[in-house]
């Protein structure tokens, strides 16, 4: 089964503490969200950097759930809370769904100008997972065919 993803890139506004940044939006099995015992909605990361430049392990922070309607949305974010551009988006295969370890396979849509097809893998730090201590590494498949965007 398919599930959908996006990546946001949210610009936050200046008098905040924390930095701009990019939002990893997943849509997770149903079966996930009964083992993180969050919140119904998107599983969330807050990645510090570009996501040209994802690759080898970086840390990343686990983010509230936010709501379905982000994986289309851009623009304003009300409360004074910045903007989002939505960057990249497509569907996502579930390799993995446990509480400390996510695996999923990226498949953009056909028409995003970047190339962002591979493997995404987010494992938690500690046990339990708490918010702050979460690792992503991605694994690029470089040049694809049109039907697929390899496997595992």
């Amino acid at each position: 089964m398919t599930f959908r993803f996006a990546i946001l890139h949210h610009t936050l506004p200046e008098k905040t503490s924390r930095s701009s940044h990019w939002d990893l939006l997943l849509e997770p099995p149903s079966c996930l969200s009964n083992q993180l015992d969050f919140e119904p909605g998107l599983l969330t990361f807050e990645v510090p950097i570009p996501p040209s430049r994802w690759g080898a392990r970086l840390m990343v922070r686990r983010l509230q759930n936010h709501r379905p309607i982000y994986l289309d949305y851009e623009g304003a974010i009300s409360k004074d809370r910045g903007e989002v551009a939505r960057i990249l988006y497509g569907t996502i295969r579930w390799q993995v769904a446990e509480a400390g370890l996510l695996i999923v396979r990226l498949e953009p849509d056909r028409s995003a100008d970047l190339d962002l097809c591979g493997v995404i893998k987010i494992r938690a730090l500690t046990d339990p997972p708490n918010r702050d201590s979460w690792e992503m590494e991605f694994v690029r498949y470089g040049l694809q065919s049109p039907d697929s965007c390899g496997t595992l």
